[in-house]
This record gives C-alpha cells, structure tokens and sequence, in this order.
C-alpha cells in the first residue's frame, strides 16, 4: 500500500468493520470472515519464506503444536523488513 492509499484504506476499514463486524478471534488458517487462503507455505525447519510486506498475511498455527511458551519446545520464528530502492 502506498504512503498516498493510507488514508483512504483506514477509513474504508473502520467503515467495513462498522458495518459487517470484525473477523472471530483466532489465527486465520483457511478461508473464512471474508479472507481467502490462496496460497500456502508448509512449516519445514530453517525454512525462509520471502513475500511483499504490503501482502496481507497470516502464520499457519497448529495450536496444539506451535504454541509454547518454551524456547526448547515451540515455533520459534523471526520477522525481518527489508527495503530495496
């Protein structure tokens, strides 16, 4: 999304929300509350997945698998930005 576009997305946003709702809680992990799964990227360890920030996205949690709040036992994944020009 452009610096230009920001604006008008939030206020699109608050009015959709105001009308429709929001999404239920919980990770998206299929399609649902107006989201479409189109692609999908299988965890598989010292995996590096690479996409456009501006791409809306969500992590694929199993919850009885991936979440634990031990280093030694869950998902542990980093988030990094970069900016090309």
């Amino acid at each position: 999304m452009s610096e230009e576009r920001t604006e008008t997305y939030f206020s699109s946003t608050d009015q959709f929300l105001r009308e429709q709702g929001g999404p239920s809680a919980g990770y998206v992990t299929e399609s649902r509350d107006g989201f479409e799964l189109y692609h999908r990227i299988d965890y598989q360890q010292h995996r590096l997945s690479i996409y456009p920030g501006s791409l809306l996205h969500s992590i694929l949690v199993d919850t009885e698998t991936d979440i634990d709040p031990d280093p030694r036992s869950g998902r542990l994944t980093a988030n990094l930005f970069f900016e090309f020009s």
